[in-house]
């Protein structure tokens, strides 16, 4: 009798455990499978397998956005102030074509009303096989039965990881959409044009091999016979919104070296010509942003564009900029395809670029020596004093005012080794200025997470050292170069 008591008395403790436990993830759920976020603690969104088929469940919305990395810092609230809608972001990064089916099937299961579906295409996963997935999905979290939520509730993961994160986040700040799946501040440093030249795995100016003859590829078909367009169908009622991403030029160049781009450039146009036989879709060809897909310091790869470019991506949404029509369809990809196999390559070289070949301080001013260059230059006071022979060195190659003192902040702009505008102060400085039709702002370390030099809203020296220079070449009309000098080892660090 006793052991049965003890038996009895010991499966209720588990059963009462097991609810307990249960009601605790089902309260605060932090993979949104039963509710979307409680006002009272800040969740982190940065699980894409595990929390996207419960933002599309639980979560407001009208419209939503899918891709991959290509889409994640896409900016909700800008959505919100420039077309006035209410998204919700669910990418998978390096995902797959069947991996946006399943996502999107799954919000119009449980938003019937979507008014827009923001879909960036990319060429790899139309590439990938029709079935295949990024990684295998939880599928307890993508079913509709309650029996399967027993992998959910009783999660290790979710109870001694998720949920006392989310009880450390209680009412510390609410829960940001904006941040959701955002690398942009975790990579803030690495957006540089070394940082792109890295991964380019061939020489910038050399014999290409031959060409690949245009054909399509299976996979290219089937993905959107079948993951895409029966979507588009079934929802006449949706405005599908599909956009090719701005990779830098230099992924199509590898194209180019690879013989491959021609036949690259026949798929994409495969299938946008079969997405616009729709009335509900729009597409766009973000590739032509010569602009800033040549600008490397916009790239942290040769993939990855910065915040500032999609920002611009959601404003051309708004003003139908780069989008690409039946009727320029063909003048579009004929413009992309000179545009890309005729341009100088050899400019990224430092072959190219004097400055950019020099490395040693001395020499470097040396190379700056030129009517073409506009000079934008920033010595942060915070890390530290300009030694008296840089101080000399500077002023010997007309890179410095004459009355600078060492204990000061500086700005300068210099044009034809002539200052055009100085400030110095004791005081951080924080300043934006007009010159030659270029927007300069310069920012001291203390006004700012760390100095920086801004041309045209796009940053450079991202890591803000002692002296901080940037080179603008008027023939080219773009950055050139971006340099910084190590308070520490005094060497001249490229960017």
């Amino acid at each position: 009798m006793n052991e049965k008591r003890y038996l009895f008395l010991t499966l209720k403790i588990v059963l009462t455990g097991i609810l307990l436990i249960s009601i605790l993830v089902i309260y605060l759920d932090p993979f949104f499978h039963y509710h979307k976020p409680l006002a009272s603690f800040s969740y982190d969104i940065e699980n894409q397998s595990y929390q996207n088929p419960g933002i599309v469940r639980h979560f407001d919305y009208d419209s939503l956005i899918c891709g991959s990395s290509m889409v994640e810092l896409l900016l909700p609230s800008e959505f919100k102030s420039i077309l006035d809608l209410q998204v919700v972001k669910v990418p998978y990064s390096g995902g797959t074509s069947k991996n946006m089916n399943i996502i999107v099937s799954q919000a119009f299961e449980h938003h019937s009303d979507i008014k827009n579906a923001f879909w960036g295409l990319d060429l790899y996963a139309l590439k990938s096989d029709k079935e295949s997935l990024k990684m295998d999905l939880p599928e307890y979290l993508y079913d509709e039965s309650y029996l399967s939520d027993v992998s959910y509730l009783l999660n290790k993961e979710v109870l001694l990881k998720q949920i006392p994160h989310l009880l450390d986040n209680s009412v510390e700040k609410a829960t940001d959409f904006d941040t959701a799946y955002n690398w942009s501040i975790e990579y803030k440093n690495k957006y540089s044009k070394n940082s792109v030249l890295s991964q380019l795995n061939m020489p910038l100016v050399a014999e290409r091999n031959e060409i690949i003859p245009a054909n399509l590829d299976g996979n290219v078909v089937a993905n959107i016979q079948e993951n895409i367009l029966p979507l588009v169908s079934q929802h006449p009622d949706t405005k599908f919104v599909f956009f090719i991403p701005p990779y830098s030029i230099l992924y199509w160049y590898s194209d180019l070296f690879s013989g491959t781009f021609r036949n690259s450039v026949a798929n994409m146009e495969y299938a946008v010509t079969e997405l616009l036989k729709y009335d509900n879709v729009e597409v766009f060809f973000f590739p032509s942003m010569i602009e800033n897909t040549s600008n490397l310091y916009q790239y942290m790869d040769l993939m990855h564009y910065s915040p500032r470019i999609a920002s611009q991506i959601v404003d051309c949404f708004s003003t139908k900029k780069y989008q690409i029509t039946a009727a320029n369809k063909d003048e579009t990809f004929q413009k992309f395809i000179v545009t890309t196999e005729s341009f100088d390559y050899g400019v990224y070289s430092s072959d190219f670029v004097v400055c950019q070949a020099k490395e040693d301080f001395s020499e470097y001013l040396q190379s700056l020596q030129s009517k073409r260059y506009i000079v934008c230059l920033l010595v942060n006071r915070d890390l530290g004093k300009l030694h008296e022979s840089e101080i000399e060195l500077l002023k010997k190659n007309n890179c410095l005012i004459n009355d600078y003192e060492s204990d000061k902040y500086l700005i300068q702009v210099i044009d034809n080794c002539q200052t055009v505008y100085a400030e110095s102060s004791a005081d951080p400085l924080s300043k934006t200025i007009s010159y030659d039709g270029l927007e300069i702002s310069f920012a001291s370390a203390s006004t700012k997470t760390s100095a920086s030099i801004m041309i045209d809203s796009v940053e450079y020296c991202p890591e803000g050292k002692l002296l901080n220079l940037v080179v603008y070449d008027k023939e080219l009309q773009r950055v050139i170069d971006s340099s910084g000098l190590r308070d520490d080892t005094r060497l001249l660090m490229k960017y």
